[in-house]
Formats: structure tokens, C-alpha cells, sequence
């Protein structure tokens, strides 16, 4: 098995950090959970897009949480 690319780790992270689970994020970003974990299994590399579209939603998430 080869290791998940940075960026997924680093949003995993962030997630973690605010207290908002991935199954939210993902959700919200319209990403199948399967594909998120094809990526933090390291078996695929993610799109830019996919990879963008999940930032914007932890980034909206958060920002929701943190106005609430």
C-alpha cells in the first residue's frame, strides 16, 4: 500500500481540529465517501477539483461553526 498524498492528511486534520467529522465534509462537498478513502488509503491520487471542492466545504463548515 502507498501512502496518502499530504493533502488529504492535512484536510483529515483540519477536520479533526474543528470537530467536524469527514462524513460531513464530504457530504457537504458532494464526494463519496468511497472515493475519500481510496485516496487516504494512498491507491489513488485525487483530482485537483475533488481535492478543491472539499476544502471549500470544510472551509464553509467551519466558518458556520465558528459564526454559531
Amino acid at each position: 500500500m502507498t501512502q496518502p498524498q499530504p493533502e488529504v492528511l492535512e484536510v483529515e486534520a483540519r477536520a479533526e481540529a474543528v470537530q467536524i467529522k469527514m462524513s460531513v465534509v464530504l457530504r457537504e462537498a458532494g464526494v463519496p465517501a468511497s472515493t475519500w478513502w481510496r485516496w487516504r488509503k494512498g491507491g489513488v491520487e485525487p483530482k485537483v477539483t475533488t481535492l478543491r471542492k472539499v476544502r471549500h466545504s470544510l472551509d464553509r463548515l467551519a466558518s458556520e461553526q465558528a459564526a454559531a
